[in-house]
């Protein structure tokens, strides 16, 4: 019997205090809903088309294509419906108090 792959894995590349990096892979057709992190998040597209849509404004992704969010900004992010999409996402908080405790809402 095979394993259904889930429209949603998230790997693990980096930690360390005060910064997470993952690899999230959305399969097509798939989202992540509206959520939002306590902290500063960069998500790089490594493959695939989708959109990422940032408090109501969308961006349409591709290889290359790097969004930037402030903490607590309401975000979703969707693989579009003929293929898969792939992105590295950093979740990040450096202040001159220390690294914060990272944690993203999704």
């Amino acid at each position: 019997m095979a394993t259904a792959v889930q429209p949603l894995q998230k790997q693990n590349i980096f930690e360390r205090p005060g910064v997470h990096a993952v690899r999230l892979s959305i399969q097509r057709g798939h989202a992540v809903p509206t959520h939002s992190s306590n902290v500063d998040v960069t998500a790089v597209t490594v493959k695939g088309a989708g959109t990422f849509t940032v408090e109501g404004t969308p961006t349409h992704l591709e290889p290359g294509v790097v969004v930037e969010m402030r903490p607590n900004t309401a975000h979703s992010v969707a693989a579009d419906a003929g293929q898969d999409l792939e992105l590295v996402v950093l979740h990040y908080r450096l202040s001159a108090d220390g690294p914060a405790t990272v944690h993203c809402g999704a």
